[in-house]
């Protein structure tokens, strides 16, 4: 059974929200993401991003796949999601390299994370689901990728393929970083990312920041 919780105004949500949280962790165009007391996590969705709640929304009482962080508890008004608890992913290396750190990543764990993740995908496909705004949503914490802000998924039978590319869309973005060259080619990501590794002589490669 979903958790949720229904609220009377929106200022409710906004209120729960903020007397339950530390510091802010994230943000983009949906919205803000908190780490709670609780050491979760907490999204406050901006009114232009909700969307309406019906059964199909994935939860963690749904599924339970290490590549995906569903939400754990949905805030709703008006029938609308305005936010959501879910578990917090430390460590995003991906996110280290906009914080101004050098970050140092295995392509070889890279690569059995991405294959972890496409275990999973192929549970949510065979379930009729589509996998969809992965681009800047995918996170890596050097063994694992997860996938988050998935309010977005449906039930529209979208093939194996499709969702895998979803995935290898938000990954190239992540590799071009480390060689835009490699990033171009027209090839499977995991041969894409063997390639570098042949062209650095390593299975480790150092991401810098901008302008360093």
């Amino acid at each position: 059974m979903k958790n949720i919780k229904i609220f009377a105004t929106l200022d409710d949500i906004n209120t729960f929200i903020h007397t339950n949280i530390i510091k802010t962790v994230g943000y983009g165009s949906e919205g803000y993401t908190y780490l709670a007391k609780d050491g979760s996590v907490l999204k406050e969705i901006r009114p232009s991003y909700v969307v309406p709640y019906d059964n199909s929304i994935i939860t963690t009482s749904d599924f339970n796949l290490e590549s995906f962080i569903f939400p754990d508890e949905l805030y709703i008004y008006n029938e609308m999601i305005y936010g959501y608890k879910m578990k917090y992913f430390k460590n995003d290396v991906f996110a280290d390299i906009y914080r101004n750190h050098d970050v140092e990543i295995n392509l070889e764990k890279l690569i059995e994370a991405r294959r972890k993740a496409i275990n999973d995908i192929e549970e949510l496909t065979q379930n009729g689901y589509g996998i969809d705004d992965t681009i800047g949503n995918v996170l890596f914490d050097g063994e694992r990728i997860a996938l988050i802000d998935t309010l977005c998924y449906v039930k529209d039978l979208s093939s194996l393929e499709v969702n895998i590319n979803q995935l290898d869309k938000a990954l190239d973005l992540r590799l071009y970083k480390m060689d835009p060259l490699t990033a171009e080619w027209n090839m499977p990501f995991e041969n894409k990312v063997r390639l570098l590794m042949r062209k650095n002589r390593s299975n480790k490669v150092v991401l810098k920041p901008l302008g360093k």
